[in-house]
């Protein structure tokens, strides 16, 4: 079962987007807030989700607030945004957005950004690496993975509750990922794109506040991707 949960404050929309999401398939649960301060507190407190469907436009504390919250705690959590107004849609894909969702659209667009949702938790279930790791053996899902960089010898895989090393070559370990999210910015450095926050001169910042360079060789590749899967 795919746990959705649902943000808006309006409470005739709310339930509206609730009967859609339970009509269109029968593999969501599906739990609703009408008020962003309730949702911003419990996040918080716990796993709330699989998929987060935020209206952008709520007083005190907007949807884009609360995809920063979210992403503190549910960094592998997939964003879909609500908004009748398609000028906020760039800003909304640097949080690393699924979808765009119009409210004048709702009857296409929502059902497409469930649909979507389904084949990336999909994708994302089945994609591990296997490393060695002081004696031990550790499977890594691909979505846990931050970045990997070469330090000395090793590599080290960071991921979003630890750091791994292993022996592998970098160019080795990145087709063995064969993973599309994977980029390098640096000869010594790949990172998972779902993780960027946002990219200022020559560096890059995931949504863990770490902050790398990306060399003047491979910046532009970086931007050119960045912008096709923001939509900007």
């Amino acid at each position: 079962m795919i746990r959705i949960a649902v943000c808006d404050d309006n409470e005739i929309e709310l339930n509206e987007i609730q009967k859609k999401i339970l009509k269109h398939s029968g593999k969501f649960s599906v739990t609703v807030y009408p008020s962003s301060r309730e949702f911003w507190f419990a996040v918080q407190d716990r796993d709330l989700g699989d998929v987060f469907i935020l209206d952008v436009d709520m007083p005190e504390i907007d949807g884009f607030q609360l995809a920063e919250q979210i992403m503190k705690y549910q960094p592998q959590a997939l964003l879909i945004f609500l908004t009748a107004h398609s000028e906020f849609a760039a800003r909304g894909y640097r949080y690393q957005a699924l979808r765009y969702v119009h409210k004048l659209r709702m009857d296409t667009e929502l059902y497409e950004a469930l649909d979507a949702a389904v084949l990336r938790l999909s994708s994302m279930q089945k994609s591990y690496l296997t490393v060695k790791h002081s004696g031990s053996y550790y499977r890594i899902p691909h979505n846990d993975i931050l970045y990997v960089i070469r330090v000395s010898r090793l590599l080290e895989i960071h991921t979003i509750n630890q750091t791994v090393t292993d022996r592998h070559g970098i160019r080795e370990l990145f087709e063995l990922l064969h993973d599309l999210r994977f980029l390098f910015i640096d000869r010594s450095c790949f990172i998972n794109t779902d993780y960027i926050r946002h990219i200022s001169g020559t560096d890059v910042t995931l949504i863990n506040g770490e902050q790398l360079p990306v060399s003047r060789r491979m910046l532009a590749n970086l931007k050119s991707y960045i912008a096709k899967e923001w939509n900007v």
